[in-house]
């Protein structure tokens, strides 16, 4: 059984918000860090850590969409569409 069955539904849910704060905030950091190096001459050094930049910012968001999402509410059976 995972850890995720086991503890309860808020407790998963504050760890995924805890977790997605911690990513978008790696990502800002990439971002400036992106931003910096453009603004001064790009050499081989730089080129290469533009595409480590990239790649990171790109994991984190595959990692931020991977994260547990509060299960949506379903609609009643009983309730009448408007």
């Amino acid at each position: 059984m995972t850890q995720a069955t086991t503890l309860p539904p808020t407790h998963t849910q504050d760890a995924a918000s805890m977790a997605a704060v911690k990513l978008l905030r790696e990502i800002v950091d990439y971002q400036r860090r992106l931003r910096r190096i453009r603004e001064h001459e790009a050499g081989g050094d730089q080129a290469y850590l533009i595409s480590a930049y990239r790649r990171a910012m790109t994991l984190r968001r595959e990692l931020l969409d991977e994260l547990h999402k509060p299960p949506e509410s379903t609609p009643s059976p009983f309730e009448i569409p408007r």
